[in-house]
């Protein structure tokens, strides 16, 4: 169902928190106050949604690709199986965020607080983490060929299972993060088992 970003606001100020299925393709909800809203399923393709406050949010399977979400207050919010490819990023508060099984191809992370999340079985091909905090984050199992970690903070994260797509486990050998200059490892868990125990720090 389509509606406008007006009427959406409008039905939250009201009191109304379930807005699953709708369609907001391109809405401009920048600033937006939606936390604890549920948009599950949810069209939010290439709306803007800068600095908007989606803590506690649902969003599951929602599709957010291309979205700009710029600096937004995602903390705990539920975005398991959401298409998040493509989507800027950059600054995100994801602490405590359930993103299992999403797709984050291409997206950019830059700088953002993801301690705490989950993002067990997502899609992270070529996705920008540089200067991303992954304190305490659960990475098993995800798909991560051609991601960027530089001055990425990697204590306690756990990318144990974790694949590159397209490549034999067996000859996922070598360095596993080719980009990850500056790099923080503390008890770092690899995709071949093995625990840095660190602090492992990667000259630049």
């Amino acid at each position: 169902m389509r509606i406008t970003a007006e009427e959406l606001l409008q039905r939250y100020a009201a009191g109304e928190r379930d807005f699953s299925g709708v369609d907001l393709e391109g809405a401009n909800l920048v600033r937006a106050d939606l936390s604890e809203a549920k948009l599950r399923g949810a069209n939010l393709a290439r709306a803007s949604l800068r600095e908007a406050n989606l803590a506690y949010i649902f969003l599951e399977d929602a599709n957010l690709e291309g979205a700009d979400l710029i600096g937004v207050n995602l903390e705990d919010a539920r975005l398991m199986r959401a298409n998040l490819s493509y989507a800027n990023l950059r600054g995100v508060d994801l602490r405590g965020a359930i993103l299992s099984n999403a797709n984050l191809t291409s997206a950019n992370l830059r700088c953002a607080n993801l301690a705490c999340s989950s993002l067990d079985g997502a899609n992270l091909t070529n996705a920008d983490f540089t200067g991303a905090v992954l304190d305490s984050a659960n990475l098993s199992d995800v798909e991560f060929a051609g991601i960027k970690l530089d001055w990425t903070i990697l204590t306690n994260t756990d990318f144990s299972g974790a694949k590159k797509l397209g490549i034999p486990p067996l000859e996922q050998t070598g360095m596993l993060f080719p980009s990850s200059r500056g790099a923080l490892f503390l008890e770092t868990s690899f995709p071949d088992g093995e625990i840095i125990q660190g602090p492992y720090y990667r000259n630049p």
